[in-house]
């Protein structure tokens, strides 16, 4: 939840260099969450971080 909060936050200000650095992490750290770093990764290369912001409250919400 506080990756997502902190990704989410991210986005929200526009921070590319620093969403790319947090996934990078979460691929390190969490290997299986592999498609969700790439799906990201694609909205964020994209720049197109209203979807990638609507799609992380998404998965956010869906946990709460």
């Amino acid at each position: 939840a506080g990756d997502l909060d902190e990704l989410i936050r991210l986005g929200e200000i526009g921070h590319v260099r620093r969403i790319h650095e947090k996934l990078s992490a979460i691929a390190t750290s969490a290997p299986e969450c592999a498609d969700f770093v790439q799906r990201m990764r694609a909205f964020v290369t994209g720049f197109d971080l209203k979807r990638y912001v609507a799609a992380l409250e998404t998965i956010r919400d869906s946990h709460a």
